[in-house]
């Protein structure tokens, strides 16, 4: 009868491996997602935000927590900051991809010309 009365107590060591648990989730979903890079910036902000709520209950606890805490907000903004920057990168390679076929396209006589000698637009007998 004993061990229906006990209470669920939390202390600081629970809630360290509950946050880790609901950590490892969106880790490994931002590990291992084959989506392009900015839809991942979402998951790369809660990372951040249960690592820092990870740290704040670790500082009292011993050093392998604050450790493991430290590792976790460290992947978090490296993991954010890849995605803006593989955000920019392909923003910049859309743009110029398109900047090309736009070009490519012109049809002028001059390239059609071109087109048929088999040189390449943008060479040196360009029309703009």
């Amino acid at each position: 009868m004993s061990a229906f009365t006990n209470k669920l107590t939390l202390d600081r060591r629970s809630i360290l491996r509950i946050l880790l648990g609901i950590y490892l989730f969106p880790f490994s979903l931002v590990c291992f997602s084959l989506s392009v890079p900015p839809a991942d910036l979402p998951l790369c902000g809660l990372l951040f935000l249960l690592a820092v709520a990870g740290f704040i209950v670790a500082r009292r606890e011993g050093r392998a927590w604050q450790i493991l805490w430290i590792a976790a907000l460290l992947f978090a903004l490296l993991s954010g900051v890849l995605q803006v920057v593989a955000r920019n990168r392909i923003a910049h390679q859309l743009s110029a991809h398109a900047a090309v076929r736009n070009n490519f396209v012109k049809a002028t006589p001059v390239f059609a010309i071109l087109f048929c000698l088999g040189q390449r637009p943008g060479a040196p007998y360009d029309n703009r």
